[in-house]
């Protein structure tokens, strides 16, 4: 475990267990979901506050698709799905590059076994007073081209939350929509929506401006590079949790015959890196 503070900013990671944040608080304030202690052994990213995706997001149908006149086929890794899902970095193992007392960056590489091309992704965290800022890159160590994203899966405490969202449109069933849809009331973001009210398992176009989430007590803002180009929004009626997760391509994208400038799918050539910020300031209620 890897424990960052800066002020009363405090942020904890274990990079063993999926590169996951296990808790993000600010003087003893919650601002992610806190998890439980892990299980060196058994363990899953979805009972942490935080967990990466890479080196894509959300799913892939059947864990199958083709690039370049090659015909992929992905393990189905989160039963009972038959799909891929979010990638391979949440769950292995990330190394600790570096760490300080308000700096960390964790690295994660893969050897083109289960993904077919070899990849080194990384995680810089640094903290500030008031800000959390996450950089993510993912360099292709392949020698032919690949398909590329990332994106960052943060859960936040449902109760008394309300969310602003800059939302364009939206890749609605279950994120695998061969194109996007036009933004309705049900799942219009743009002005202050109570998260309990909400009921969307949806990724979004978003433009440039801040999400917005506020509680009784605090306030948080995130900005994410342009590289971020999408949004995630999951609201599960059943769990005190709720999802806002900046992400750089719709889910499905290797399946879909629209351009990259729609679908936001990157491809790396050898040695090239993909890399994006995402900065989350804190504001308390004074």
């Amino acid at each position: 475990m890897i424990t960052l503070s800066h002020g009363d900013l405090e942020l904890c990671l274990a990079p063993s267990h999926g590169g996951c944040v296990t808790s993000f608080s600010k003087g003893g304030t919650h601002l992610l979901r806190a998890a439980e202690m892990p299980s060196p052994n058994h363990w899953d990213a979805r009972d942490f506050a935080a967990f990466p995706m890479v080196p894509f997001v959300g799913r892939i149908d059947q864990g199958q698709f083709v690039f370049q006149g090659q015909s992929i086929a992905l393990p189905a890794n989160m039963p009972p799905e038959p799909h891929a899902i979010h990638g391979l970095g949440w769950q292995s193992a990330w190394e600790v590059e570096h760490a300080s007392d308000a700096e960390a960056t964790l690295m994660h590489k893969h050897d083109g076994a289960l993904w077919p091309w070899s990849y080194v992704a990384r995680q810089q965290f640094k903290l500030t007073n008031t800000r959390l800022s996450l950089t993510l890159s993912l360099t292709n160590k392949s020698q032919s081209p690949m398909p590329a994203g990332f994106g960052w899966h943060p859960y936040f405490p449902k109760s008394g939350a309300s969310l602003t969202a800059p939302v364009l449109r939206s890749w609605t069933g279950r994120h695998m929509a061969p194109e996007a849809a036009a933004i309705d009331p049900q799942t219009d973001l743009r002005h202050t929506r109570t998260v309990a009210d909400l009921a969307l398992d949806t990724a979004f176009d978003v433009s440039a401006n801040p999400v917005e989430m506020e509680w009784p007590d605090h306030r948080l803002i995130i900005r994410s590079d342009p590289v971020f180009s999408k949004l995630t929004v999951f609201t599960p009626a059943d769990e005190p949790s709720f999802c806002v997760e900046p992400i750089t391509h719709a889910p499905n994208a290797l399946n879909m015959s629209l351009s990259s400038q729609e679908t936001g799918l990157q491809v790396l050539e050898p040695n090239q890196t993909l890399t994006g910020t995402i900065r989350i300031d804190v504001e308390m209620a004074s």
